[in-house]
C-alpha cells in the first residue's frame, strides 16, 4: 500500500475541523435488532397483494419495506420485529408464499456495530490502507481522495451542523455531480462512490474523462444518518432532524426535492420511518444544500444518485410511468445502456436499465429534480447490488468488484454523454 504523507494527516485533521461536534445522537440507544427477521413474499393473486397491503398499513405493526414493489410475481422484502412475526404469522406469514431472507438481523447488525467500531478505532495509515476492505467514516473516505489529488470543496450544512463535503476532480468544461448516501443504511453507495473518484484520479485510462469533465465527487450525502447507522441504528434511513410537533426523527432527503414533491410513494407521517416527505418541498437542509450547489455551478450535464439495493440503471421520471417520457429519454436511455453493459462486461453482473418509476412512481426524488428543474440531460439513480441476498447489509468482500464494475458503467455513459451533450 502507498504509505501516507504528513499531507494526508493534515488533510483529515481538515476534514474533521468542520464535521462539528459530537451530537447528541451518539448517546442514544443503540438499537440491536435481536430477533428481528427479513421475509421475501412473492404475492401469486390480488388476494395476496391486498393482505400483504392490509398488514403494511396497519398501525398495530411496524413492518418495514425493505423493498417496495408490491405486484404479483414479484418478490417483496419485509422486515419484522419479534412481536411483529408472532402477530402476522397466522394472518400473513402462513397464507403467502415467501421465504426467509435473513432469519435473524441482530447478528448481523452486531457485527456492523463491530465492524465500524473497529475501523473508527484504526489509525488514519490503517484506515488508508484499508479504504475499499472496509466501510470507512466519511472523513476518511474525503481526506482519502484528497490526498490522492483531488481538491475538498463544501456542498452545505447537516442538519446538526455537519459540513457535506465531496472532491473536485478534472479540468473540463462541462460538470458531473455523484454522491452516495442520501440514503443512511445503504453503505455500499459511499464505498462505490469513493471508488469512482480513486480511478479518475489514480487511472490513466481516465483521462480523456478528466480533461472533456470536472467531476463533483460526493461520498455521503446525509451525513448526520450515516454516522448514526455506524452507532446507533443500522438500519436508519432518513436524516437526523427533528419534526415539529413530533417527537419522530428524520425526512426521506429522497422524497424531499422540490420536483412533483408530495405524491406517490410519500407520507405526510413523520414516524414512517422510510418515506416521509417532509412538510413541505426542501424543507430538509441536506436536500437544499445539494440543489443549491447543482444550481450554481451551471453546466451541469450528468448526476448520479447512488443507492443500493436491486440493480437498476434509472432515468426520469419517477413520479409517474402515466405521463409522457422525458424530451430526452432515447439519449437518456442509450446512455443507460451502455452503462450496463459495460457493467455486465466487467464482472458478468446484470442490472436493468429502466424509467425510474419502472421501479414504482416516487415523487419528490433526486433525478426528477435534476433533470426536471435543474436541467441536468443525463440524471440517474442507480440501485446498486445486490438484488437481494444480503440487501443493505452487503459485506465488505463486495465493494472492489461493485467498484470496478460501476467506474466501467460510468466511464461508458460519460464517454456517451461527452458525445452527446
Amino acid at each position: 500500500m502507498r504509505s501516507l504523507t504528513v499531507f494526508l494527516t493534515l488533510a483529515l485533521f481538515a476534514v474533521l475541523a468542520v464535521a462539528g461536534p459530537i451530537p447528541d445522537d451518539a448517546r442514544d440507544t443503540v438499537v440491536h435488532y435481536a430477533g428481528y427477521r427479513v421475509i421475501t413474499f412473492t404475492p401469486e393473486s390480488d388476494a395476496d397483494i391486498a393482505l400483504i397491503q392490509k398488514h403494511l398499513q396497519s398501525k398495530d405493526l411496524t413492518l418495514q419495506q425493505w423493498t417496495r414493489i408490491l405486484q404479483k410475481g414479484t418478490p417483496i422484502d419485509i422486515q419484522f420485529s419479534p412481536s411483529d412475526l408472532k402477530k402476522a404469522t397466522p394472518t400473513l406469514v402462513d397464507k403467502v408464499a415467501h421465504t426467509i431472507k435473513i432469519a435473524d438481523l441482530g447478528p448481523i447488525v452486531d457485527a456492523d456495530y463491530e465492524h465500524a467500531a473497529e475501523v473508527d478505532r484504526m489509525s488514519l495509515h490503517k484506515r488508508q490502507a484499508n479504504i475499499f476492505t472496509a466501510y470507512q467514516p466519511t472523513a476518511t473516505y474525503l481526506s482519502y481522495l484528497q490526498g490522492k489529488g483531488g481538491s475538498l470543496f463544501t456542498v452545505g450544512t447537516s442538519f446538526q451542523g455537519t459540513t457535506i463535503q465531496g472532491v473536485k476532480i478534472g479540468a473540463g468544461t462541462k460538470k458531473i455531480v455523484i454522491h452516495g448516501g442520501i440514503h443512511a443504511r445503504e453503505w455500499i453507495s459511499p464505498a462505490v462512490v469513493t471508488y469512482i473518484g480513486d480511478q479518475l484520479l489514480s487511472n490513466t485510462s481516465f483521462s480523456d474523462l478528466t480533461s472533456a469533465f470536472t467531476f463533483y465527487i460526493i461520498p455521503v450525502l446525509n451525513v448526520d444518518g450515516y454516522a448514526y447507522t455506524r452507532s446507533n441504528d443500522r438500519l436508519w434511513r432518513k436524516n437526523r432532524q427533528t419534526n415539529s410537533g413530533s417527537s419522530c426523527i428524520g425526512v426521506d432527503l429522497n422524497r424531499n426535492f422540490g420536483y412533483q414533491w408530495g405524491g406517490a410513494s410519500t407520507s405526510s407521517n413523520p414516524c414512517d420511518n422510510q418515506i416521509y416527505r417532509g412538510k413541505s418541498a426542501f424543507e430538509a437542509v441536506e436536500t437544499k444544500a445539494i440543489a443549491n450547489f447543482i444550481t450554481s455551478l451551471g453546466g451541469v450535464v450528468s448526476y448520479i444518485d447512488f443507492h443500493s439495493y436491486s440493480q437498476l440503471w434509472m432515468y426520469p421520471w419517477g413520479y409517474s410511468c402515466s405521463v409522457a417520457a422525458t424530451p430526452d429519454e432515447a439519449a437518456q436511455r442509450a446512455g443507460g445502456a451502455a452503462a450496463v453493459a459495460a457493467l455486465r462486461a466487467t464482472n458478468g453482473v446484470s442490472f436493468t436499465n429502466q424509467r425510474t418509476c419502472q421501479l414504482y412512481a416516487a415523487s419528490g426524488v433526486s433525478n426528477d429534480w435534476a433533470y426536471g428543474t435543474a436541467k441536468v440531460k443525463f440524471a440517474y439513480a442507480v440501485e446498486l447490488r445486490d438484488t437481494g441476498s444480503s440487501g443493505f447489509m452487503l459485506p465488505t468482500s463486495q465493494i472492489v468488484p461493485s467498484g470496478k464494475e460501476t467506474t466501467a458503467a460510468v466511464a461508458a455513459l460519460w464517454r456517451y454523454v461527452k458525445n452527446n451533450s
